[in-house]
């Protein structure tokens, strides 16, 4: 459950201490690493980077050539940064070179939303509760103009988990299926 690493924020000092703990607070809520004991360095820990899939950008091939460009809020929220760790954890998303355009130049947006264009690739828009930013709003329009194909997904939620990009999965191998003829942005209700 989700709550379970949420709660390393509220634990006493010998609990955010503890690398075990930490370890099993990371893998159930990713973004808890930023509660764990500072002074053991346990917020820094390589190993619980990894464990929270937020780090560990070893080499990496990919079974897909496509190529698709991930859009998010540019002050990264839990929910983005959850949504992004379990699309790369995701066993059909994971085959596609992925690019995270939060906190890029607008140049280079272009030229990887081009990469996207040129692979026959797409962009996942992730709104959150809040809506768009106003980053993501200019990504869209410059996907529009590149040619790319948008799959927003939109909640209420301010947690996500694995389970729901299996709509999102669907939604992507649909439009392959299809001849990827339908260039019109598809939104996707999560939970």
């Amino acid at each position: 459950m989700q709550s379970t690493g949420r709660a390393l924020e509220f634990a006493s000092g010998h609990i955010k201490a503890d690398k075990t703990v930490v370890l099993a607070a990371v893998r159930t809520t990713l973004t808890a690493v930023k509660f764990a004991c500072a002074k053991k360095d346990l917020n820094q820990d390589q190993d619980c980077w990894k464990a929270s899939g937020l780090r560990g950008n070893e080499q990496q091939t990919y079974a897909q050539n496509e190529q698709a460009t991930l859009s998010m809020q540019s002050t990264s929220t839990d929910y983005a940064t959850n949504f992004a760790v379990f699309l790369k954890r995701n066993c059909y998303f994971r085959n596609f070179k992925t690019y995270n355009s939060s906190g890029e130049t607008q140049r280079n947006k272009q030229l990887h939303l081009e990469k996207s264009k040129a692979t026959n690739g797409f962009m996942i828009q992730v709104q959150d509760k809040w809506g768009l930013g106003d980053g993501q709003k200019i990504e869209m329009q410059m996907a529009q103009q590149a040619g790319v194909k948008i799959f927003r997904t939109m909640t209420a939620s301010e947690d996500v988990d694995e389970h729901q990009l299996v709509v999102l999965e669907e939604a992507v191998k649909d439009w392959y299926k299809k001849g990827c003829k339908n260039m019109y942005m598809i939104e996707i209700q999560l939970r």
